[in-house]
């Protein structure tokens, strides 16, 4: 004789049978790693462009998403598939570009249709182009001063990105030689700082 716990048991199990399979996950095409980097801004010429941070983190998220050859062409098959996914690229290279650039750079890449010509024109924008994007930056980098009691940490860090920068315009892309650089370096820094100097 069946008991009324096992009855009770036995619609429960009917029921569950007959409900709907839980809905697949989606996950957003956009992870917190797009909104998690300070977001592109200022002028090179004004010295206060954070492009060369600002370039690697993005890179970093079109690592992550597995588009960072859209930055640079796009594939050369034509079929209406291949044209499609191109389109697709495309378009989420251009979001996470214009997601992460303040509205003080839109106007640069308000002509751009695809992801590449975005980067591209920001390049063009913060990297400069031949020797005159030199000349500037080596100026930026011979206008630095470390003074007395400040945190050399900073000064270090602004160095090398500015020596990247320089490395980025080259046609060859070497940077400053490390003796070139030990050399600048010491000339930016203090008095107090001649002893670690001679040392060196």
């Amino acid at each position: 004789m069946t008991t009324t716990r096992e009855t009770a048991a036995a619609s429960a199990a009917a029921d569950t049978s007959t409900l709907s399979p839980a809905a697949p996950t989606i996950s957003h095409p956009y992870t917190s790693l797009s909104y998690s980097i300070e977001k592109l801004d200022g002028t090179m010429a004004a010295g206060k462009s954070n492009y060369v941070a600002w370039m690697f983190s993005v890179l970093r998220i079109l690592k992550e998403k597995g588009l960072a050859c859209a930055r640079k062409n796009d594939p050369a098959d034509e079929s209406e598939t291949a044209s499609a996914t191109t389109k697709r690229v495309n378009d989420q290279v251009f979001s996470i570009i214009s997601f992460n650039i303040r509205d003080s750079q839109i106007p640069h890449i308000q002509s751009a249709s695809k992801g590449k010509e975005a980067w591209d024109a920001l390049a063009k924008v913060h990297q400069g182009r031949g020797s005159n994007g030199r000349m500037i930056l080596m100026q930026r980098l011979w206008s630095l001063h470390l003074k007395e009691g400040q945190d050399m940490s900073a000064l270090l860090n602004n160095f090398k990105e500015l020596s990247t920068q320089v490395a980025d315009l080259s046609s060859n892309r070497i940077s400053i030689p490390d003796s070139h650089q030990v050399s600048m370096l010491s000339l930016l820094l203090p008095q107090s700082y001649e002893p670690l100097i001679m040392v060196v």
